[in-house]
């Protein structure tokens, strides 16, 4: 599967209660072209992380509200935004307007990488921000069902595929339900 191929499954996940951040547009606080441009950069990123000699692959649950739900990258908010594509190489405009938004779990992620200089793809179990019904800028687990019908890792036709695309050497869930879903996966 190429970058260009996941990016593209990716955009086309829909889930009640799940902003797809590479599909859909915040009228509160995404420039009009925020999908695009957060499909954009994470198909960029994929690419350079094809051609690189991945160390790990750290594993989150799911895209937070104030994180990845305005960047489209995983463990990542608008604070690091820039450090994270120029750990890629990459240097875009960020897709949402007004002043950077911090986020807790990505504050203390990109603490622990700046203590590190090799090539750590992160990314999440569940790559869109499951929200509360009708309350979208709240943060909600994604169940077990939504999680099994997103996983890029493997497509429909049982190929791989996320994972598989930028071939880390380990890979290291953040949190205890990433943990259970990737050891799920491993027993099959």
């Amino acid at each position: 599967m190429t970058p260009q191929q996941f990016v593209s499954q990716l955009c086309n996940l829909r889930f009640a209660d799940a902003f797809n951040p590479y599909f859909d547009r915040c009228s509160v606080h995404d420039l009009e072209d925020a999908s695009q441009r957060r499909s954009g950069s994470l198909e960029h990123m994929l690419a350079k992380a094809v051609s690189a000699d991945i160390d790990a692959i750290w594993i989150g649950r799911d895209l937070g509200f104030r994180g990845g739900r305005r960047t489209g990258m995983a463990l990542t908010d608008d604070v690091h935004f820039q450090t994270h594509l120029s750990r890629w190489g990459i240097s875009r405009a960020k897709p949402t307007i007004g002043q950077p938004v911090p986020e807790r779990t990505a504050t203390c992620i990109w603490e622990m990488l700046e203590e590190i200089d090799v090539p750590i793809f992160l990314w999440n179990v569940f790559p869109l921000h499951p929200h509360e019904p009708e309350a979208s800028f709240t943060n909600r687990a994604p169940s077990v069902g939504k999680i099994a019908k997103s996983d890029l890792r493997y497509t429909s036709t049982g190929s791989p595929g996320a994972i598989i695309v930028v071939r880390p050497r380990l890979s290291r869930s953040t949190g205890q339900c990433s943990k259970a879903h990737l050891l799920r996966r491993s027993a099959r």
